[in-house]
């Protein structure tokens, strides 16, 4: 069955533009095909000193669970970055 997968993606250290872009095509390589993309956008950190965020949204549609997704996603995750924010799934 196919699923509908929205996910919110963000960075606030290094290359973050870059950092967003490979994360996009990791996602269309392992977890699903990329449908569409948000314009990326410049926000300020909330609650806590840090450099401003880059962030978009990514509709995918997969085969793939939830959890499989939620683990693919920690599994190719390195340490120090933080991408994943939120993860919604829609079933079609």
């Amino acid at each position: 069955m196919q699923n509908q997968v929205i996910l919110s993606l963000g960075s606030n250290k290094g290359e973050k533009l870059l950092q967003i872009k490979e994360a996009i095509a990791q996602i269309h390589l392992q977890i699903g095909t990329v449908i569409e993309v948000s314009p990326i956008y410049q926000s300020d950190s909330w609650g806590f000193e840090s450099d401003d965020f880059y962030n978009c949204i990514v509709l995918i549609h997969t085969e793939k669970s939830p959890l499989k997704i939620l683990s693919s996603i920690m599994v190719n995750m390195k340490p120090e970055q933080l991408i994943l924010t939120s993860l919604a799934l829609i079933m079609k």
